[in-house]
């Protein structure tokens, strides 16, 4: 029940960060995103408001960086990329992509009973 608990509370807060930096211009999210890495560390582990969870969750949210120019992902990227070790090894593959995706892509599934 707490680990169900403890999932609910960082969607709460990955979505309603997600949400605050959507409301700022790329500038000043691309500013707010950095700031949020550079100052993250082990110890807010037990803050579920600013966790690794909650972080993971805002940064592998691509429509945060829809409206970025090269130069904003290609910082993104480095910033992220920085800070990478901070984060628990699960995470890090995925994190490691961040700032290159830029929109979300979807593929196509054939069809198993249509034949050619």
């Amino acid at each position: 029940v707490l680990k169900q608990i403890a999932r609910l509370e960082v969607k709460f807060w990955a979505k309603a960060s997600v949400a605050m930096l959507k409301e700022l211009d790329a500038e000043s999210r691309l500013e707010r995103i950095v700031d949020w890495l550079q100052t993250f560390g082990p110890g807010d582990e037990e803050d579920s408001s600013s966790g690794p969870a909650v972080l993971f969750q805002v940064l592998s949210d691509v429509t945060l960086q829809k409206d970025f120019e090269a130069p904003q992902r290609e910082a993104l990227s480095a910033a992220v990329r920085e800070n990478l070790q901070k984060f628990p090894v699960e995470m890090q593959a995925v994190l490691e992509r961040v700032g290159t995706v830029t929109e979300p892509r979807s593929f196509g599934v054939p069809d198993w009973r249509r034949r050619l």
